[in-house]
């Protein structure tokens, strides 16, 4: 917990992917109840707000893949 208010060059390299996960919620939350004062809620409001919880994702998901094909010997490294 207290991680996520340290500074990213000052986290653990190993733990960095982590604290940007974190610093993607904090930042989709703020913008999400700044938003919620003018709009409804709505598809669009919600859409809007969930994609920083999947920034990253995706290569994460395509790494895995890779190293799934590597390991099963479908692709070399």
């Amino acid at each position: 917990m207290k991680e996520a208010l340290i500074k990213k060059e000052d986290i653990n390299p190993e733990k960095r992917d982590d604290w940007g996960e974190v610093h993607n919620y904090i930042k989709a939350i703020n913008t999400s109840i700044k938003d919620l004062e003018k709009l409804p809620i709505s598809n669009r409001l919600i859409k809007k707000h969930i994609k920083p919880f999947y920034q990253g994702l995706e290569a994460n998901i395509k790494y895995l893949v890779i190293l799934e094909q590597v390991r099963i010997g479908l692709e070399q490294p």
